[in-house]
């Protein structure tokens, strides 16, 4: 159990490091081209002394690609001289404001380099470099770490590229082209991550997969269809954002289905609100970018940075607020209830039990052998009930001894054998051993009393970390009969015990048999 969770940080830690060198190496780049490179639409013209300028070569993907220019179309006007924006002229290019007409059909065609990417780049850099360092800083102090690295990779990729898309070079648009769905992919394999059932999990990252790939594999047909605004382009932007929303949607729809609404708590809520911000962030960024006006981009992209924020401040914050207090309420509940357990208990303990006790001694001695056997099987009983109000070999112990008495007790009662498989090289807090030991008291109930042998116990524990798995040969809670079994106290129970601690608790049905599983916490791997 220790290795595996070894290895889940770890994993996780190479993740971030790479995410974050891959950024890092983004934003090099972007610099290295606006350095060396020279902004161009992309359009080369030749002309003598007898006639007007005609177009001799157009570059793939650039500006005047993807403005419909073609080879041979003639250049009535130009301007030679664009204004101070980085933008130099060499001889047989055009660098400034054009307009070309074709001969055979008289189309016009009006091509200009000042679009948002070109006029953006230089603050878009600074900005991509803003952000690496605000999320670096923001990664070990929000909850929300998980998702710092691959959010900074997924949102500063398109910032840093903009030189690739206003300097007019084949090689440079592919590498843009193919640059912005890989670096959106940590991102969207995080969000998949957040879902708590296995199988949601695999159909999410099946999405992420399926819109990345497809993403990727629509860059050659860009050099067919022109123009930033073509069929393929939109195609390219839904499969991305099939990657990024679609496992949040997948998530969201799977836990109303299973919960029947969100928690009383709000706090999946909030947790989604951020996801889906931030999942929406890097394809409202490319969709600004590639505007062909600069003001377009710079106010969609502050409405946006604006809208989250005042979300944030009046929706999120207010939320997680109440949400604080509602745990903080529930937890202050749930002490008062211990407490209460503890003292009935003692009363327990003190009274009836030393009452019968002695009664059973007084009745051995008046010869009375058969009610004096009958008061020891009250006393059994009654320790066995305040053994279960106090847990003391769960304190004194720990989950894993404990469940071994469970299941020799359960198994006992029951008649059913009960196996238990144990790995707790180390305790977790006293509270997450207390709702362990509470979900697994619910659950062999219900697997005696509706499932079917065998029954299987699994327990694994390390100081950071737990799981809990039941599994029983009964038909489970599948389908419809979901929503109809969660309304029973017990399951509700369940599901408010493992919420408390921050825990996953899962109850369905798998390859023919029934389980229920607990991993705490709920991000653990």
């Amino acid at each position: 159990m220790t290795a595996t969770a070894t290895v889940g940080s770890v994993t996780e830690r190479a993740r971030d490091r790479l995410c974050w060198m891959a950024a890092v190496l983004v934003i090099v780049v972007g610099i290295l081209v606006w350095v060396s490179g020279r902004p161009s639409m992309g359009l080369a013209v030749a002309s003598d002394a007898r006639g007007p300028a005609v177009v001799t070569d157009v570059t793939p993907g650039a500006l005047a690609w993807a403005a419909g220019v073609q080879p041979g179309m003639t250049v009535t006007s130009v301007d030679w001289s664009p204004p101070s924006a980085g933008f130099t002229g060499s001889e047989g290019h055009v660098a400034g404001r054009a307009t070309l007409v074709d001969e055979r059909d008289g189309r016009r065609v009006e091509v200009t380099p000042y679009t948002a990417a070109s006029i953006l780049l230089l603050p878009g850099l600074w900005a991509a470099i803003a952000l690496l360092v605000a999320m670096w800083m923001l990664a070990r102090r929000s909850s929300m770490a998980a998702f710092a690295a691959p959010f900074a990779l997924a949102t500063a990729t398109p910032l840093a590229l903009l030189p690739a898309i206003a300097f007019g070079s084949p090689d440079l648009l592919a590498v843009n082209a193919i640059a912005w769905p890989l670096a959106a992919l940590p991102l969207a394999a995080t969000m998949a991550g957040q879902a708590r059932c296995s199988r949601t999990v695999r159909r999410a990252r099946q999405m992420v997969v399926a819109g990345t790939v497809g993403a990727v594999a629509l860059v050659p047909l860009l050099y067919v269809v022109p123009g930033p605004a073509s069929s393929v382009a939109l195609v390219r932007v839904l499969l991305v954002a099939l990657a990024l929303l679609g496992p949040l949607a997948l998530i969201a729809t799977t836990r109303v289905r299973q919960d029947g609404a969100w928690t009383n708590s709000g706090q999946p809520l909030v947790r989604s609100l951020t996801m889906a911000a931030l999942a929406a962030t890097p394809i409202v960024i490319h969709l600004a970018l590639g505007t062909p006006d600069v003001g377009i981009a710079v106010v969609g992209i502050a409405l946006w940075c604006a809208a989250a924020l005042v979300v944030a401040r009046f929706v999120v914050a207010p939320l997680a607020a109440l949400t604080t207090r509602a745990l903080g309420q529930r937890d202050l509940v749930a002490a008062a209830a211990d407490a209460e357990r503890r003292r009935v208990a003692a009363d327990l303990h003190d009274g009836p039990l030393q009452s019968l006790t002695l009664l059973a001694y007084r009745l051995d001695a008046a010869g009375d052998v058969e009610n004096a056997g009958l008061a020891r099987d009250v006393v059994t009983e009654l320790r066995a009930v305040t053994s279960a109000l106090r847990l003391p070999v769960v304190d004194d112990l720990g989950a894993g001894p404990a469940l071994e008495w469970l299941a020799t007790q359960v198994g006992r009662l029951s008649g059913q054998d009960i196996e238990l498989q144990r790995a707790d090289s180390g305790r977790p807090p006293i509270d997450v051993e207390h709702a362990v030991f509470r979900i697994a008291q619910e659950a062999l109930a219900n697997a005696t009393r509706h499932g079917r042998p065998p029954i299987r116990v699994r327990y694994e524990a390390a100081s950071s970390r737990a799981s809990l798995v039941i599994d029983d040969a009964g038909p489970g809670v599948t389908g419809g009969r979901v929503g109809e079994a969660e309304r029973g106290l017990g399951l509700v129970g369940m599901r408010e015990r493992a919420e408390s601690i921050g825990a996953v608790l899962e109850i369905g049905s798998a390859a023919g048999h029934s389980r229920v599983s607990l991993l705490w916490p709920a991000g653990a791997p």
